[in-house]
């Protein structure tokens, strides 16, 4: 019976080791792919942001590294049935001097789910870009949202008076997506917002947390 015991632990011992040499073997692989390819998502991850910010402010302008002045916000902004975080912010400085704020806010109030935003305000409160980093709408509908499918965000430029700001169907300033209500509404009170809060606290932003910049 001892001996069987024995037996019984032995191989216990043994497949357990052969599971730990496996377990190890598999987390060393996977640790030097990480490593491997940390630098390449790093590169490519630069370079996207840098892409988007081209789209949306003129980075001639700009003489400060100012991806690498993010700030996180986390700001939630709930009301009726408008649910908004404004996620972080790029201070963009000439001659170190602060000349445009990029926020980077989510819209929970999208048809297909969140839609992800980019701005950039100028210091007067006026829009210079927008750029949706990431949404879940309709193709063919609110799709168009998106600039590479249509223009329809662009109607947002050089705009700061936000008391009039309503879609056309309510006989106000923007036009509304046909077919996509939703997405439209959404979409506009982030951008409404964002730029409040801008317009509200450009002066007094907190800036006590760095985003955990992978740039």
């Amino acid at each position: 019976m001892d001996i069987k015991n024995n037996n019984f632990k032995k191989k216990i011992q043994y497949n357990a080791c052969i599971l730990c040499i496996i377990c190890i073997f598999f987390s060393g692989i996977i640790s030097i792919i990480y490593t491997i390819t940390q630098e390449k998502i790093r590169k490519e991850l630069i370079s996207k942001k840098k892409h988007i910010f081209s789209k949306i402010i003129p980075l001639k302008y700009l003489d400060n590294n100012f991806e690498k002045n993010c700030y996180k916000l986390n700001i939630d902004i709930k009301k009726n049935i408008i649910n908004i975080k404004i996620n972080s912010v790029y201070l963009a400085k000439n001659k170190n001097k602060i000349i445009a704020f990029i926020i980077e806010s989510t819209t929970y109030n999208g048809y297909g789910g969140p839609i992800q935003l980019m701005i950039a305000i100028d210091i007067f409160g006026k829009i210079l870009g927008i750029h949706i980093i990431e949404h879940h709408e309709t193709p063919g509908l609110g799709d168009k949202i998106d600039i590479k499918i249509s223009n329809w965000i662009t109607q947002f430029i050089n705009k700061k008076n936000i008391k009039k700001w309503k879609v056309k169907q309510q006989n106000r300033e923007f036009t509304q997506i046909t077919g996509a209500t939703i997405t439209t509404k959404a979409v506009l009170n982030v951008i409404q917002e964002s730029l409040s809060f801008i317009q509200k606290n450009y002066k007094k932003i907190p800036l006590s947390q760095k985003c955990n910049s992978e740039l």
